[in-house]
């Protein structure tokens, strides 16, 4: 595979905050009725309401019936609650992620030049975007595990919280810094594969789409 070409690190970083704004107001009001779907068919299941009213309640819970619910709550505008602290989180988390990816894809290349020359037996091109998707999600996942707590609470009907910093000092108050990367094993597992193989697929289909168009060019010359 021929050198990559060289693109300032700011770029990426400025790109992928753009992305990320754009992408939570667009997509804030579906993530929104995810959170309060599930957290509505937990309670129910955690209720233990076994009758047949209660099974039925639990069968009513869509993603419709809940839309509906937040809107005659809360107004439309409901619908976009947490989206400052969702920006707050995937703005500079979209940020650092394409950064951190173009940063480690560039030293992993890197790495396999001075193998190389050793004679050392080097990683191709799908596993360095493998692994340098997977470390990069894990390690800004990390930084920012915090902002999603407070996210995913302030989301929450089940707190009420007026302000992110009331949702902090709540947080604060029950668990103390621990309390902001509960879940983070979870998440990683979750999220470092699934970045590292979107990373991988999508350059894999970058190249066959060009070989694609690189034969259907030929054949129409």
């Amino acid at each position: 595979m021929g050198k990559k070409s060289d693109v300032d690190p700011v770029l990426h970083l400025v790109g992928g905050a753009v992305a990320g704004a754009a992408s939570c107001v667009l997509l804030q009001p579906l993530d929104l009725i995810k959170t309060r779907l599930q957290q509505d068919i937990y309670q129910r299941k955690t209720l233990g309401d076994l009758s047949t009213k209660g099974a039925r309640a639990l069968s009513e819970l869509t993603i419709w019936t809940t839309f509906r619910k937040t809107v005659q709550n809360e107004g439309a505008w409901g619908l976009w609650r947490g989206t400052v602290p969702t920006i707050f989180r995937n703005v500079p988390g979209s940020a650092l992620y394409f950064m951190t990816l173009d940063q480690m894809r560039t030293g992993l290349r890197k790495v396999n030049m001075v193998t190389a020359n050793h004679g050392i037996m080097k990683i191709n091109e799908g596993t360095v975007n493998l692994i340098g998707g997977a470390a990069a999600r894990g390690g800004v996942g990390f930084l920012l595990m915090p902002l999603m707590i407070i996210k995913v609470r302030y989301e929450s009907n089940l707190y009420s919280y007026s302000s992110m910093w009331e949702a902090t000092r709540s947080i604060m108050k029950e668990g103390g810094i621990r309390a902001f990367f509960y879940g983070f094993g979870a998440t990683a597992l979750r999220d470092a594969p699934y970045a590292g193989l979107y990373v991988f697929f999508y350059e894999k289909s970058k190249e066959l789409l060009h070989c694609e168009t690189l034969i259907v060019d030929g054949l129409a010359a």
